[in-house]
């Protein structure tokens, strides 16, 4: 199960520098978050984490992390600045979310994880679903997309797919135990 939660820490860090990279116009070798600076010290709690740290560390770290960029979504979006702004900030808060769920199912705290996961899912596919002309011709909400979709369309729908995978998984029977046979000898 360690695995696991090491496998979507990695996997988180991979996309959120991506999703940074994409959000700042290029990479760059500190992590320093322009959108919403408050969150640079959570993101590097989490990228100094290890495959040695326990999930309960894991999750505290993760939480935070997505708490702090439920705040600046919150922010941008008192600013009207959906897109890229409050899409930026939920796609980062989903995928974080994503990382501590797979902590608590780490520490087997299922219905947690799963209620973090439905959560983070639905931030995340309201940002891949979105779409410019629904809110172009408000002109107190500031778009600036060059395409249909938020910027943050495909890496949404990437956390989207992420929490079905585990919810799924959540979700699976037991494996049964394997059956005696019947025979003695197997």
């Amino acid at each position: 199960m360690m695995k696991l939660v090491v496998a979507g820490l990695a996997a988180t860090t991979v996309g959120a520098a991506a999703l940074w990279a994409t959000a700042a116009g290029a990479a760059s070798p500190a992590f320093s978050d322009q959108e919403c600076p408050e969150a640079t010290p959570k993101v590097l709690a989490v990228q100094a984490l290890t495959t040695a740290s326990e999930p309960v560390a894991i999750y505290a770290v993760a939480k935070a992390a997505a708490d702090v960029y439920d705040v600046c979504a919150q922010r941008k979006l008192s600013d009207q600045d959906v897109e890229p702004g409050a899409h930026y900030a939920f796609t980062r808060e989903a995928q974080f979310g994503v990382l501590a769920a797979r902590a608590l199912i780490a520490q087997k705290k299922i219905d947690d994880a799963r209620r973090e996961l439905q959560h983070d899912r639905a931030l995340a596919a309201d940002v891949a679903a979105w779409r410019a002309s629904t809110h172009g011709a408000d002109p107190n909400v500031r778009v600036q997309s060059d395409t249909p979709y938020s910027r943050f369309h495909l890496t949404a729908q990437a956390v989207v797919d992420a929490a079905n995978a585990e919810l799924k998984q959540l979700d699976a029977p037991a494996s049964p135990p394997a059956a005696a046979s019947p025979h003695p000898n197997g």
